[in-house]
């Protein structure tokens, strides 16, 4: 039973719960031994590792299983995200763009990696990432679509923003809405201004 690397790795949760991290960490390394790079004891060992003020080991450990590991596209997304809580945003991106290097449909990496993008000003890079996500309908199509205005309109492009801000539905959609009236405005569409302002008075009267 204690050769059985599940058995290390059930104590390393138990001594984990208990706040007893070292033990945990022990645990886990004797349960990789048994079973090389596990990906259950992987991702556990990084999360342990991640609870350290700084968190570099946890870093340092998914770089390495993702080089020993280059099939797993876990190690590279897990570390993607966790570079991105500790908001080292340079580095979150080119981890999420090693994904995209293997996966280019990943809808989380391109999502990731396109608002990073759009983080450092990256304009056109963001547009590519994100109008790719938002082609695979994801649930959070409606943020994408807003961010892609966002863009467009920052490149100048009034009318492409407009088409998307007019895409725009649930939780987004008052915000879209809050900025058409100044696109028509610089497009020229005086009338359009007037009719859209009609009838968002219109809807708040119902």
């Amino acid at each position: 039973m204690n050769n059985l690397p599940e058995a290390h790795f059930a104590r390393a949760v138990m001594h984990a719960t208990r706040e007893r991290g070292d033990a945990a960490l022990a645990e886990l390394d004797e349960s990789l031994r048994l079973r090389p790079w596990w990906e259950q004891a992987v991702l556990y060992k990084a999360q342990l590792l991640g609870l350290r003020v700084p968190p570099d080991p946890a870093f340092a450990w998914l770089r390495l299983a993702a080089e020993k590991n280059p099939m797993q596209i876990s190690y590279p997304l897990t570390l993607a995200r966790m570079l991105n809580e500790a908001q080292r945003t340079g580095e979150a991106r080119a981890a999420y763009e090693a994904v995209l290097v293997r996966q280019p449909d990943m809808l989380e990496a391109l999502v990731g990696a396109g608002v990073l993008a759009l983080q450092q000003r990256d304009l056109e890079g963001a547009y590519q990432m994100l109008s790719t996500a938002e082609q695979h309908a994801p649930a959070n199509a409606d943020l994408l679509r807003y961010y892609l205005g966002q863009i467009d309109e920052e490149r100048h492009r009034y009318r492409e923003a407009l088409e998307w801000y007019r895409q725009v539905g649930g939780d987004e959609q008052r915000r879209a809405r809050l900025r058409i009236p100044r696109l028509l405005a610089r497009l020229g569409e005086r009338s359009g201004v007037e009719d859209f302002s009609r009838t968002c008075t219109l809807e708040v009267g119902r």
